[in-house]
């Protein structure tokens, strides 16, 4: 069986894409970052989630020649100018601090009326030798207090559309429908359709 490589050492992102592409019947064992023996830290220095998501699939470009996907992701909030964007992981200072990212948004939210959030996810990477870029966002808003502890990063603020419950009390299964990188899995599942057999 072939080999996709997810360009990440994040257990709860692997597992999410795992799940993804075993709901999709996709058939490829996956593979994440700590098991290839690549230990350097990528420096994600782009201005958007694509150029990220391509930064770390360049990174590993010579090392792994099977099938490979990144992605980078973050939160945007239209009263904060789409901040914290993507330094979404790092917005409090702590690369990965989610307690602190959601205290400080919180924090800075307390005197907006205007709520309104996104979730972006930029995929790339190489499939079957094509390479591709593939975006996806879910829009909501953000809660004024933690709701759920489940999910990570700041799912227990963000509250989807049409939903009654936060990402972070939700199941993993329920947000995979809902979710950026859901949509943006989506995408590329009919995207890379055409090179199955």
């Amino acid at each position: 069986m072939r080999k996709l490589l997810i360009v990440s050492s994040n257990d709860h992102k692997v597992e999410e894409f795992q799940h993804l592409m075993n709901v999709n019947g996709i058939r490829r064992e996956v593979v994440s970052l700590r098991n290839t023996g690549f230990d350097r830290d990528i420096e994600e220095n782009g201005s958007t989630f694509e150029e990220n998501a391509r930064i770390k699939v360049n990174a590993l470009h010579s090392l792994w020649k099977e099938d490979i996907l990144a992605d980078d992701s973050g939160f945007e909030i239209k009263a904060l100018d789409g901040k914290p964007g993507v330094i979404s992981a790092r917005y409090a200072g702590e690369h990965g601090n989610h307690t602190a990212n959601i205290a400080k948004v919180l924090h800075e939210m307390e005197s907006h009326t205007d709520r309104r959030a996104q979730f972006r996810c930029a995929l790339a990477g190489r499939w079957n030798g094509q390479v591709f870029s593939i975006d996806g966002i879910v829009k909501g808003h953000v809660l004024r207090t933690v709701q759920g502890w489940g999910g990570f990063g700041y799912d227990p603020i963000f509250m989807p559309e049409n939903c009654s419950r936060s990402f972070a009390q939700m199941s993993l299964e329920e947000k995979s429908l809902l979710s950026h990188r859901g949509k943006a899995f989506q995408n590329w599942i009919s995207w890379i359709r055409r090179f199955e057999v």
